[in-house]
C-alpha cells in the first residue's frame, strides 16, 4: 500500500510507567508545533488523528519527566512509551520554635478558675454575690432550677459534684432548701471548678469537683467589709497578728426573713420560719513564704 496518497493519519498508542508497567491515565500526549493534544484513558491508550510526515511528540504527566519523542507518521499506526518518575529535590527546611513548656500554659483541661479580682463582678442573686449559683454561668454547667444551688455539669446529676471548702468535703452546701448558698462571697479568695480529668485525691465522684478556698490575702491592717441584701446581711473581719505571720478572720450572715414573715396579714405565713446564720472563723498561720497552716471553724 502507498501510503505516500494519505494526507493525514491516525495514531494510536499506550502510555505506561516505565519502571512498574502501569497505564498512565491522564497522560497528555501533544504535538505542540500543530497544536493538537489528546489524553489517555483509563487504560492508559489514546489516538489521535495527525498529518502524514515528521513531527516531535511531547508526553507529560505531572510527577514524571517530561518525554519527546520524534516520529514519522505514513499511515496508521501504534505507539508504545514509557514514563519514568521525576525526583525533586527540595531545599533544606529548618524549624524553629519555643520550647515546650513554654507553649502549655499547663496539662489539665476543662478546669475552670475564678480568682478574687473576678468574684467582685460576679452577677448579684437575693441582693448578694452567691458563689455556687454564679458556677452555672460557665460552659457545660447547668442549674437544677431557678430556686436551687445545685448544679449539673454535662449531664451528670447534682449528687455526682464533690464541693470542697477550704480541702473540707460540704454535703449541704445551702440554707434554706437551696435557695440562698452557704458560702459568704467576701470570705472566699478565688473558686476552681475540675470538670473533667479529675484527679484521684478527689475521690470518685463522677461529674466535677467545686473547690472553694476562703481567707484570701493577708492584709498588712485591720480590715472589714459588709453588706445588706434582701434577705440577709454579713459582716468580714480580718485582723492580721504577729508581724503579719497569723491572721484571725471572722465572717458571719444572718437572715431577717423571719422579721418579715411576723408582718405579713396571714396567720399561717406569720408562724413560720426561715431563718439562716451562717459563721467562719479561720486562723491563717505563714511562717514563711512557701508554707500555710489554716484552722477552720463553720
Amino acid at each position: 500500500m502507498d501510503f505516500g496518497r494519505y494526507s493525514s493519519a491516525q495514531i494510536e498508542g499506550e502510555v505506561i510507567d516505565g519502571k512498574t508497567g502501569e497505564p498512565l491515565s491522564g497522560t497528555v500526549v501533544s504535538i505542540d508545533k500543530l497544536k493538537l493534544a489528546a489524553s489517555t484513558d483509563t487504560d492508559g491508550k489514546f489516538n489521535m488523528v495527525v498529518p502524514v510526515g515528521d513531527h516531535e511528540l511531547a508526553i507529560r504527566f505531572y510527577g514524571y519527566e517530561e518525554s519527546l519523542s520524534k516520529i514519522k507518521v505514513y499511515g496508521k499506526g501504534s505507539l508504545k512509551l514509557e514514563l519514568f518518575e521525576r525526583s525533586i529535590n527540595l531545599d533544606e527546611v529548618i524549624v524553629r520554635a519555643e520550647m515546650a513548656q513554654n507553649n502549655v500554659l499547663r496539662n489539665q483541661m476543662s478546669v475552670v478558675r475564678i480568682d478574687a479580682k473576678a468574684i467582685k463582678e460576679l452577677p448579684v442573686s437575693m441582693g448578694e454575690k452567691d458563689i455556687i449559683k454564679s458556677v452555672t454561668l460557665m460552659p457545660g454547667v447547668q442549674s437544677v432550677g431557678e430556686f436551687g444551688t445545685g448544679f449539673n455539669v454535662r449531664g451528670g446529676s447534682a449528687d455526682q459534684n464533690l464541693v470542697l471548702m477550704e480541702d473540707v468535703p460540704v454535703f449541704n452546701p445551702s440554707h434554706v432548701f437551696g435557695l440562698i448558698s452557704i458560702v459568704n462571697p467576701d470570705e472566699v479568695s478565688g473558686v476552681t471548678l475540675l470538670k473533667a480529668g479529675i484527679p484521684a485525691r478527689y475521690g470518685e465522684r463522677a461529674s466535677s469537683v467545686l473547690d472553694i478556698k476562703l481567707g484570701g490575702n493577708q492584709p498588712e491592717k485591720f480590715t472589714g467589709k459588709g453588706g445588706i441584701g434582701l434577705t440577709s446581711s454579713r459582716l468580714s473581719l480580718k485582723v492580721p497578728l504577729f508581724k503579719k505571720k497569723v491572721v484571725f478572720s471572722l465572717g458571719g450572715r444572718s437572715s431577717y426573713s423571719d422579721w418579715l414573715l411576723q408582718r405579713l396579714p396571714d396567720i399561717d405565713l406569720r408562724n413560720s420560719s426561715a431563718r439562716f446564720y451562717d459563721l467562719n472563723s479561720m486562723l491563717i498561720i505563714s511562717p514563711n513564704s512557701s508554707n500555710r497552716i489554716s484552722l477552720l471553724v463553720t
